[in-house]
């Protein structure tokens, strides 16, 4: 059919794809500011809308050629262009757009000028042409009602569309702009007490051992994502080395922006400066190892101050359910302790076991081994990664990997941790046998589980965990080298228990779960009209073979 175009005709329309991709990206930008919308896409959407065209107009050109009769061709070139617009449409207001009126719009302008530049050289205006022309229109209702349907499902709490959360995700992570999706999050979120604890250690350095009542998340670049980078930094301007640990909870207790999360950093880092007045304890008991199921409790105690690590390694292990701090504070309250309970976050991608509830009275077995362990006077000392040429990969973050020790008499103990999300299975025993030959006792390998990396990698979990990135036998080298540094620097220590009280906005379960509601309700119907659409699109386009 398209035999007799002139070249320099086709060459006006293959240039009108180039400038009409540019006219689309304008427009969008015009009208959104934050669109994920650029040129590149642009052209890469209406390459691919002309490739569907293309498609349907070979189908037709070939039943010509077998039946020596242009119409197939004909019809399915005008066909084409409908199927085009409707592309364009389905992505422009998917990704790019949140109006679907507006998005109608923009969509047509590529189809119809390359319409236009042909219409009068190969479309012959016939009853045919006229059907296939309505198909066409049936095609771009199926394609609006598809959105406009899918719009109409939404958060049960706050009333969020499922267009509205995809466009937000999508500014989020192709573009780097969080703000609305964070605007969301913020709908939901309630005040909420937030209790950060920390254990100052000082000798000839200041090291904090930071537990925060916030938890990292969601992902990059929303909310309290990168906490523990955020709270490293404001420590070491400080000239304090932070160690930044995982409490127990999950992403309920996300901050719903970033701006929160640096204000929550700098107020740990102010609570810190302005502690230099409290009371200082120059002796520690423990480390106390205690096995309760599949869960190492691991303790050391600071006067009253108690701090547990608990490790499910090698078992795999996410974040521990919020209800076992209850029995622990309950416990530690009947013993006289003040409690900083710390999920170690350390083993992923070993066996699963069922995390058992630990009753009150293993607590308090737990607590009571600690309170009666001599009390010793201790040296502590720190190391950095920083110090060292340690190339390491994504699964290491800001933060870095720290080693402090403790030694009492002649005994070490060495609290490792890493700004990390989780661990390898298997690099926790590592790090304790090689430790072990050196006559250091591990207190535990802990991570700080940042989100930094969250939703950035194409892995089933959408983060590296440490030892997935960065070779393992490199991580323990440096772990050794760290701990070889601190035990040279050793001295006197003391510490000092701080205890930050606020009031902040947590996103909560409500948001989570609406969300993940949403999610599912909108795949699920976006999987049955799919199939339907298809059939609908290859009976549209048979039709129009032989109309």
């Amino acid at each position: 059919m398209l035999d007799g175009l002139p070249v320099m005709v086709a060459l006006v329309v293959f240039v009108a794809i180039f400038a009409s991709s540019g006219l689309i990206t304008f427009i969008i930008r015009a009208l959104d500011a934050d669109s994920i919308v650029s040129l590149r896409r642009t052209f890469g959407l209406t390459l691919a809308s002309n490739l569907v065209w293309v498609v349907l107009f070979a189908f037709g050109s070939s039943l010509s050629w077998l039946l020596h009769n242009p119409q197939p061709s004909l019809n399915e070139f005008v066909l084409g262009a409908f199927f085009a617009w409707s592309f364009e449409l389905l992505v422009i207001n998917g990704a790019f757009l949140s109006s679907t009126i507006q998005s109608l719009c923009i969509a047509v302008i590529q189809p119809a000028i390359t319409l236009l530049l042909t219409s009068t050289l190969v479309i012959h205006l016939n009853s045919a042409v006229i059907n296939a022309t309505i198909l066409g229109f049936l095609v771009l209702g199926i394609t609006t009602g598809f959105l406009l349907k899918f719009k109409t499902f939404k958060t049960e709490g706050v009333g969020i569309n499922s267009l509205q959360t995809f466009q937000s995700f999508l500014k989020s992570w192709v573009s780097h702009k969080p703000a609305s999706l964070e605007n969301f999050f913020t709908q939901y979120s309630q005040d909420e007490p937030v209790t950060t604890r920390i254990i100052l250690a000082t000798a000839a350095e200041k090291v904090a051992l930071v537990l925060p009542g916030v938890h990292p998340g969601p992902f990059f670049p929303v909310g309290s994502y990168n906490l523990s980078e955020l709270v490293y930094h404001e420590l070491r301007s400080h000239n304090v080395v932070p160690m930044v640990l995982h409490g127990v909870g999950g992403h309920e207790r996300n901050l719903p922006t970033n701006e929160l999360a640096k204000q929550y950093a700098a107020a740990i880092a102010t609570a810190v400066a302005s502690s230099s007045g409290g009371q200082r304890v120059g002796t520690m008991r423990g480390p106390v190892r205690l096995k309760l199921g599949p869960t190492t409790v691991t303790s050391l105690g600071f006067g009253n101050q108690v701090i547990a690590f608990l490790s499910n390694a090698p078992y795999n292990t996410d974040d521990l359910e919020p209800a076992i701090i209850d029995e622990a504070v309950s416990a530690a309250r009947d013993e006289g302790i003040e409690l900083m309970l710390v999920d170690s976050h350390n083993s992923i991608g070993g066996e699963n076991a069922e995390q058992p509830k630990i009753a009150t009275e293993d607590w308090t077995r737990a607590f009571s081994e600690i309170k009666g362990s001599p009390e010793e006077e201790f040296e502590i000392g720190v190391a950095h990664s920083s110090e060292l040429q340690f190339e390491h990969g994504s699964d290491v973050s800001d933060g870095g990997i720290t080693v402090l020790l403790f030694k009492k008499r002649s005994s070490i103990h060495a609290l490792v941790t890493a700004d990390s999300n989780n661990a390898v299975v298997g690099l926790r025993q590592m790090v304790i046998d090689q430790l072990r030959e050196e006559s250091v006792d591990l207190i535990e390998l802990c991570t700080s589980d940042t989100h930094k990396s969250a939703a950035r990698y194409m892995t089933s979990r959408g983060y590296q965990a440490l030892g997935e990135d960065t070779n393992v036998e490199t991580l323990v080298a440096t772990i050794k080298k760290l701990e070889k540094l601190a035990e040279r620097r050793l001295s006197r220590g003391t510490v000092a228990a701080i205890t930050s009280q606020l009031t902040l906005p947590l996103i909560g379960d409500k948001s989570l779960n609406d969300f993940a509601t949403l999610t599912k309700e909108t795949l699920r119907f976006t999987k049955s009209y799919a199939s339907a659409a298809l059939a609908s699109g290859l009976v549209i386009c048979s039709l129009a073979l032989f109309l």
